[in-house]
């Protein structure tokens, strides 16, 4: 990967596209020695991130996106419904939990609450 590509970028103002976005790609590249073919692969196609590995690999990644800012949400993509998406709930939230970047209730009781949404 060249050197140039995961620099600093020296003006912000001049960036058109997510900066957390951009920071958190940097910083995830800057861990390891990536070929250009393996950023692609890993940062690239359907404008999603995929990952695959245990809980503990899956949580770290996000607090990692969520902490460098790249990321203030997730939408889950699990690979079978309805058993990928209660392995996510029962292994990889309470991690996050336990990490404090996971809320354990919501404070509003309900979703019109919540999107502070006026009654009719």
């Amino acid at each position: 990967m060249p050197k140039e590509a995961i620099a600093d970028f020296p003006d912000p103002q001049l960036f058109k596209g997510s900066m957390g976005f951009r920071e958190a790609s940097v910083k995830l590249l800057r861990e390891r020695q990536y070929t250009v073919r393996e950023a692609v692969s890993a940062l690239a196609g359907s404008g999603h991130k995929r990952i695959v590995g245990t809980p503990e690999d899956i949580a770290n990644f996000m607090q990692q996106w969520f902490e460098a800012g790249g990321a203030d949400g997730f939408n889950l993509m699990p690979d079978v419904l309805p058993d990928g998406l209660e392995a996510f709930v029962n292994e990889v939230v309470p991690i996050l939990r336990k990490k404090g970047i996971f809320r354990h209730e919501y404070e509003e009781i309900t979703l019109r609450e919540r999107w502070k949404m006026p009654a009719y």
